[in-house]
């Protein structure tokens, strides 16, 4: 009963706090003289992405580098299948220019530049390190787009800064309380370990995202309905793996390597091609979605002849 109702509450103080950190990064971007797609791409992005990099850097430092790659890789996954799905079913998407031109080839460019560094077997401090300079280099050169507030939106702005800070810690502790709940009644339904990692962990860890690209999509705000997905896979592959890396160094296994990254560059490749369009309908929400589940049924298959690779 305790599990059931962490679920119920954490469900209806994520959508509220969903709304209110939308709105909130719609007034800054307005505020700030800066796109939606920029703000959903850095700030927006990098806030609900923290659950991956608390998840990731703890499983790091305790040791279990499978986890804190796999829940990047996984996140990723349910980024575009799950969140980015759904948000369109809502309400279908524009995908502006910029996005088409610069922000999807550059998550592709850096999707397969971390891949090479996967090829080794192994993530290293250095490729740590890289990864993180990158990052940086990527925000420098985003946040130089910002232009000056002007002083009689000085005020307006603080206001709408303290209600994002707000909103996104309410925004996570929702989703904490969330995957506590779930995680608890699926071990009560005896499912496994592995397969709570894999599924619950990874999909928990997106809830801030789900929550944010549901309500940018229903209110029409596309930037940062896209630009959180974009910029949350950005900020997993470089940020999260490459603090896995800096504080555990470690092997990686052969199933992250030949398994479960290439079905991340699938989904990669497959929200590239369907953005193609120009704008994305319900009929490629469908499709995000359908491909999602068949990824979790072969997850949930343990005698499938794909699955006994792993």
């Amino acid at each position: 009963m305790l599990f059931s109702l962490a679920v119920g509450m954490g469900l209806l103080l994520l959508a509220w706090s969903a709304d209110k950190f939308v709105l909130s990064a719609s007034a800054l971007a307005r505020h700030w003289g800066v796109s939606p797609l920029v703000i959903g791409l850095t700030i927006v992005a990098f806030g609900t992405s923290a659950p991956e990099l608390l998840v990731s850097a703890m499983a790091a430092w305790q040791g279990n580098m499978g986890l804190a790659v796999g829940n990047a890789i996984g996140s990723n996954i349910a980024n575009i299948g799950l969140v980015l799905g759904l948000s369109v079913l809502v309400w279908p998407i524009k995908v502006h220019k910029t996005t088409l031109r610069r922000e999807l080839p550059l998550l592709l460019l850096v999707s397969f530049g971390v891949y090479v560094l996967f090829i080794d077997g192994q993530l290293q401090r250095g490729d740590g390190l890289l990864l993180w300079s990158t990052l940086g280099v990527s925000l420098w050169w985003r946040m130089r787009q910002k232009s000056t507030v002007p002083v009689e939106q000085k005020a307006d702005a603080d206001y709408g800064l303290l209600w994002f800070f707000s909103s996104l810690g309410l925004l996570l502790l929702a989703s904490k309380l969330l995957l506590w709940g779930a995680v608890g009644l699926a071990q009560q339904w005896a499912i496994s370990d592995e397969v709570i990692g894999l599924t619950l962990v990874a999909v928990g860890t997106s809830l801030p995202e789900l929550a944010t690209s549901m309500v940018a999509a229903r209110q029409r705000q596309h930037g940062i309905a896209l630009g959180n997905v974009l910029g949350s896979n950005f900020f997993n592959l470089l940020a999260v793996l490459g603090t896995a890396a800096i504080f555990r160094p470690a092997p990686l296994s052969q199933n992250l390597v030949v398994l479960d990254y290439p079905l991340m560059l699938a989904f990669t490749v497959l929200l590239f091609a369907l953005a193609c369009f120009g704008r994305l309908q319900r009929w490629h929400g469908v499709l995000l979605l359908l491909a999602f589940f068949a990824y979790l049924g072969w997850l949930f298959m343990p005698h499938s002849t794909i699955l006994s690779l792993r």
